[in-house]
Formats: structure tokens, sequence, C-alpha cells
């Protein structure tokens, strides 16, 4: 059985110096520093920033395949108590972006083995690079949704085309080791709204006289909230109605919400929607206030007591699969062993991985990480270092596999 321990430790190197997204650099030096020892054909660095794509190329023409894994840790400081803990306050691998690097690392070893040892056959895959070329691409900025969209157009400004491409993830919450797979969408499609109310001020004793947004508010959250279906949502993230000033009675708002949907035309529909209401709110509220202000307010005033804006950020289009090549993936994974269990929703987190899967055929899963293990995105979360040889050893057989897909 294949040695993982040097991957493992470079993944406890990587987890105690975590890099935010957009600020990777550390990381991707540590990254750079271990692919050069396994001499891949070609090392692209600082692409777009500080990402990095490793390309290692068979003796023959074959399929070429994309392997995309995340730089980026989060604004999170950890509580997990391991040892390897990070060194920076405030910021934590705790999505476990630290693991999927590191199973590129040990893809990338597994093919500097294979090709070092292709004449004796000693490696479990064995010639990995008789034909084919494989490209490991480690993404900065995916939690912020910014990386992965800079990187492909970068690609296609460099005419670089693949027949396949592949991501995985760990999944809390699913038994040690099962892989996850998906129908037709991997991960919903996202974006943050912000609806920003502007009414106007008086003295907190004389109520009467603003225009006083509190209202507005909870009518726009109870509106959304009813336009929830089960392949479309909103999350009210956050709310806030004036200042802290006791002397003041509010003159502005603002909602803030996730909008989610398993696919991008119902996410549209979701927004459009929610836009539709805050319209209709406001422009009924200005109604009302019109009635019991008039004569009361300078001229106009009261006809458009209160008014509203919408943004748009942080938007993740839905992450869709190739069923063909997802069916392969299944394939391969039952094959080697695994048990296996199907999504057939999708994941309602956002993932930027969506631009990487035009013009070839993509697909996504996941490793379960045990039933019981800590959830992504909290302090005490630790990447499961026995998922490792799964990953290694599912992108290797797929790699081979496509090899010999006709």
């Amino acid at each position: 059985m294949t040695d993982y321990t040097d991957i493992i430790n470079l993944r406890h190197s990587i987890h105690r110096h975590p890099c935010l997204s957009g600020n990777e650099g550390e990381t991707a030096k540590t990254i750079v520093a271990f692919l050069k020892k396994c001499k891949p054909d070609e090392l692209m660095t600082n692409v777009t920033g500080c990402g990095i794509i490793a390309h290692f190329k068979g003796k023959k023409t074959g399929r070429s395949l994309l392997v995309r894994c995340e730089l980026d840790a989060l604004p999170i400081t950890e509580a997990s108590g391991v040892s390897y803990s990070s060194v920076y306050k405030g910021i934590a691998h705790s999505c476990g972006h630290d693991g999927h690097m590191a199973i590129l690392c040990g893809v990338a070893k597994t093919l500097a083995e294979s090709r070092d040892k292709s004449g004796n056959n000693e490696t479990e895959f064995g010639d990995l690079l008789d034909k084919g070329d494989i490209y490991l691409l480690f993404q900065e900025e995916e939690e912020i949704g910014t990386g992965a969209k800079k990187m492909a157009a970068e690609l296609r400004k460099k005419k670089m085309k693949f027949d396949y491409t592949l991501s995985l993830h760990n999944s809390p919450g699913h038994k040690e080791h099962q892989i996850i797979l998906f129908n037709k969408t991997y991960a919903w499609a996202s974006t943050g709204m912000e609806i920003l109310i502007t009414g106007h001020t008086s003295h907190a004793g004389n109520p009467q006289d603003a225009a006083n947004p509190t209202d507005v508010v909870i009518k726009l959250i109870e509106s959304i909230r009813k336009l929830d279906k089960t392949n479309a949502f909103s999350t009210i993230v956050n709310f806030t109605v004036g200042t802290k000033d006791y002397g003041i009675t509010p003159g502005n708002g603002a909602v803030r919400i996730t909008a989610r949907a398993n696919e991008d035309a119902e996410l549209k529909r979701l927004t459009a929607s929610i836009e539709k209401n805050v319209k209709k709110i406001i422009e009924t509220e200005n109604i009302k206030f019109a009635k019991t202000h008039k004569g009361k307010t300078e001229k106009g005033a009261a006809k458009n007591a209160f008014k509203y804006s919408i943004s748009y950020s942080d938007a993740f289009p839905a992450t869709l699969n190739n069923l063909s090549f997802s069916a392969l993936v299944e394939k391969v994974v039952k094959n080697l062993g695994y048990s296996t269990k199907r999504n057939p929703v999708g994941e309602f987190g956002s993932d930027d991985y969506t631009y990487f899967t035009h013009n070839t055929k993509a697909t996504f899963f996941n490793i379960g990480a045990g039933e019981k293990h800590v959830p992504i995105h909290t302090p005490k979360f630790d990447f499961d270092d026995n998922l490792i040889p799964d990953g290694i050893d599912i992108i290797c057989s797929v790699y081979k596999q496509i090899q010999q897909t006709q």
C-alpha cells in the first residue's frame, strides 16, 4: 500500500498556515515547492494571481483531463484542537481545501512515480502516463466566487481546452469513504441581494413625523419568505432599521438575502419576483403615507416618502454535471469497491467550478467524511486525512479509464 505520510504532513503544514481569498501567496509557494519535486512537464504559476497549473504529458496522444482544487481558507477562528491548528487568528481551513490540495499533490506524486517506474510496472496504476494529458489546477478565490471565472478566462486566452474536467469535495454527514454522486445539478445557483429602503427621520418624541421604514422591512421579509419553493428559496442573512441613537426615529432600513435555485433560470425567476414584491410594497406604503400625512410635510415628500434600491453581489451560476462523464466516474468508483450514494437534488451551497465546465465534459463528486463529522464552515472542523488516499485513487483511476473510452 502506498505511503502517504508526506502528503498528510503537507496537508498539516498548509492547514497551519491558511490564507484568505485573494491573498493565497504563502499557500501557493508551498504547493509550487512540492510540485517541482514531481517534475511536471509544465508548471504554470501566478496564474491570474496565485493560481497554479501542473501539466503532465503522456507519451502518446490521448484524452485530456483537468482536475481542480481550491487554495483559499475562511475568515474563521479555529477551535478544532488539533496540534497543527492555524497559527493565524481569524483564518482557518474550515472547508477542507487543505485536504483537496493534498489530494492533487498526491496525484502529482503518483504521476511522477508512474513515470519513473513505468518500465517496471511497479505502481498500482501501471503506466498512468502512457497517453493523454492531465492538468492539476489550484484555484484562488473560490470562497468569494471570483477565482474560477478569472482562471477560466485565462485558460481560454491561452487556448487551453480539455476533454474532461473533474472536481471533488469532502462531505461531513455521510459515511466515511462513501462516494456521493449527483444528477444534473451539483451545486445550486445563488446570488446576494441587498435591498436598501430610504425614508426620513424625525425626533423620537414625534415618530408620526418620520417616514419610518420598519413596517416596510417587516413586510418585505414576510413577502420574501412566501416565495420559497422546493427548487428555489431565500435566506434572510441580515436586516437593519435606523441607528443606535435613541433620540431619532429610523429613516432608513436594509434587507440582505441570499437567493438560491437549482438552475440559473429558476434563480432569475425568484429574484424577479422579489424585485416585483419590493416595488409593490414601496408603492403601497407611499400611498398610505401620503394619505396620513397630507399637508403635514414638505411638498412632494408625502408622495414619495419611501425610496428603494436593489444591488447584487456574490453571484454563482449553477454547477451542472455532464451525465455521461458522471456515469463513467460512478462505474470507476464502484469497480474500486467504494459504496456510493446518489444525491438527486444537488448541494444547496454554491461553487464557482461551473466556469471550468464550458465546452468540456465535467462532473463533481463528494467523498463522505463520516456521519458525525463536524460540519464544514464551523470553528471545530478539520479535514479527515483518511480521505486523501480515496481522492488520489479515484482521480488516477478516472484518468486511466478515460484513456480507454471510445
